[in-house]
């Protein structure tokens, strides 16, 4: 829905004018797990839903009064597509005489961004991923994920202080494991343990050496298995990865690591057939 109805223009509006907006999702991918309290409202939203016999589903559209009561519904098959969302929401707006709300209203009851990503060790880096479909008709959005690649682990693609034009270092296999894992394309569901490592690499190779500065290729190569069940339809991640770093022999750290697909695909099976999907991945530090 985020690439679909929460993208058009009349949904948002109706949205911020007459509703107060909420994202609350089933799935906490590497997250906490919910609290009581949330699980019991969800719950409750559920069976008030199904005890006025209104539609919807673990995924819907979910319209409550202010006293909780569901008032309306609509199951994402119908929801993510604008033509029968903007009606749906415009009817509520009309049948129970809504007033906009004011900017202030508004601002009042809009969530602050989240705030970028930290490493949780000393020294960490944090690296942002983002991958999605190439055939833009067939658009399921953009899955974007965070690694933290320790102090230890993103050094052994430092250069040495001698480092000269040609040197070639490379990153060990289960460094390189954990940021490939999360180079996964849009879908309902993924999690990174299912997800096995059939081979990887990245390299780095010193470009030029500045003053300050060491400038750096990077050629990486994924293949990845998911999910890893052992069978011979389990679906396939194959790309070719290239990029750029700047490392700061001063300061003794990264300040730019970028990493883009030269080519990317995922194949799935369905009924034993495989399905290609061509992709487009981006890998860059966060500052």
């Amino acid at each position: 829905m985020r690439v679909s109805s929460l993208s058009d223009e009349k949904v948002i509006n109706l949205l911020t004018k007459y509703f107060i907006p909420v994202w609350v999702s089933r799935d906490h991918y590497q997250l906490a797990a919910p609290s009581d309290l949330e699980k019991g409202e969800l719950l409750r939203i559920d069976r008030d839903r199904e005890k006025r016999g209104l539609e919807g589903g673990d995924v819907s559209v979910f319209v409550l009064a202010p006293d909780g009561v569901v008032s309306a519904s609509m199951s994402v098959q119908r929801a993510y597509k604008p033509e029968n969302l903007a009606p749906f929401l415009q009817k509520i707006v009309h049948d129970q005489n809504l007033e906009a709300r004011s900017a202030k209203m508004v601002k009042d009851t809009t969530a602050a961004p989240q705030p970028p990503s930290r490493p949780k060790t000393e020294g960490g880096m944090m690296l942002h991923v983002w991958v999605r479909d190439e055939n833009m008709k067939d658009n399921r959005g953009l899955s974007q994920d965070w690694v933290e690649w320790t102090a230890e682990e993103w050094q052994t693609l430092a250069p040495a202080a001698d480092a000269r034009s040609g040197s070639t270092l490379a990153l060990p296999r289960e460094a390189a494991g954990k940021l490939y894992r999360r180079l996964y394309p849009p879908g309902p569901k993924w999690n990174a343990r299912d997800a096995e490592l059939a081979s990887g690499k990245l390299t780095a190779t010193v470009v030029s050496v500045g003053d300050g500065e060491v400038r750096l290729k990077l050629e990486g190569e994924i293949d990845v298995i998911f999910p890893a069940t052992g069978h011979p339809t389990d679906g396939r991640i194959k790309a070719k990865l290239v990029g750029a770093a700047r490392y700061d022999k001063v300061k003794r750290a990264f300040t730019s690591f970028v990493l883009t697909s030269e080519q990317a695909e995922y194949v799935w099976y369905w009924e034993g057939k495989p399905q290609p999907r061509k992709l487009l991945m981006a890998v860059e530090m966060e500052r």
